[in-house]
């Protein structure tokens, strides 16, 4: 069980590690995929606006690209729900392997 928690330790290491490198999952995917086109290219049509509420009572406009909406609307949740399962996995193996301390009755 220790060793299945290390190992389960590592993975979540490694895809936290992952959000960071969406600029090489991406080029890595163009190699792979020859069938795909290679660039994001909606020709500025599909550019997502967003309204942001500041504390101050202000609001300010950004505009995402498609590539953009992709890497936080599909990226960024893929591997945010892949480690809070993974974390959730290790903290079960935490408890079994590391059981609090129970007074003796």
């Amino acid at each position: 069980m220790v060793t299945g928690n290390s190992m389960l330790q590592s993975l979540i290491t490694f895809v936290d590690e992952l959000r960071n490198d969406f600029d090489a999952i991406e080029d890595e995917a163009k190699i792979l995929s020859l069938s795909v086109n290679k660039e994001w290219s909606n020709g500025g049509k599909n550019k997502r606006k967003i309204i942001q509420k500041y504390s101050d009572g202000t609001t300010g406009h950004e505009s995402l690209e498609s590539r953009d909406t992709f890497r936080v609307n599909t990226f960024f949740v893929i591997i945010d729900k892949l480690q809070t399962q993974l974390k959730k996995r290790s903290s079960a193996y935490d408890n079994i392997t590391n059981p609090p301390n129970t007074p003796n009755t």
